[in-house]
């Protein structure tokens, strides 16, 4: 009896990880991106998916050990320890969907904002090339009409 109360606290314990971790999965999802440095964001959110993907381990394995245990002592228990955990890991799944769908759109934005931004700069640098071409012209226009008044004709 003294294992099962083990295993049912490391369960516990891997439980509460999870719990925590599905609860930081969800303020990834809830954070406004329009506004915040998104290179953090992204980074936030492949941790978050880490941690849920290795505390989703964790419970499944602790879980697993708390129906070995059990065996067919307690069926009801086992049962239901089994339904939430499963419950758990479902919610845990959707979550790390969301967050990858997330993360994809972050990567999407940045494409688009580092394609703005390079669609910018080309538009400034042919505007600078039309300048220096329109005052080459001129100056070699001037150079000419010098040239023309300084030209001696002789006989």
């Amino acid at each position: 009896m003294a294992n099962l109360q083990y295993i049912k606290g490391l369960r516990t314990r891997a439980l509460n990880a999870f719990k925590k971790e599905l609860d930081n999965g969800s303020q990834c999802l809830d954070t406004d991106v329009s506004n915040c440095d998104r290179i953090k964001v992204a980074d936030d959110i492949s941790k978050s998916i880490k941690k849920l993907e290795s505390c989703s381990e964790k419970l499944q394995f602790q879980s697993d050990k708390v129906a070995e245990t059990l065996g067919d002592k307690e069926p009801e228990l086992k049962d239901a320890i089994l339904n939430e955990d499963a419950t758990l890991l479902d919610k845990a799944m959707d979550i790390i969907a969301d967050l990858q769908f997330l993360k994809e759109k972050l990567n999407a934005a940045e494409n688009k904002k580092d394609e703005a931004m390079d669609e910018n700069l080309v538009q400034r640098l042919f505007e600078h090339q039309m300048k220096l071409q329109e005052e080459f012209f001129r100056k070699q226009s001037e150079n000419r009409q010098v040239a023309n008044k300084t030209n001696i004709k002789l006989p």
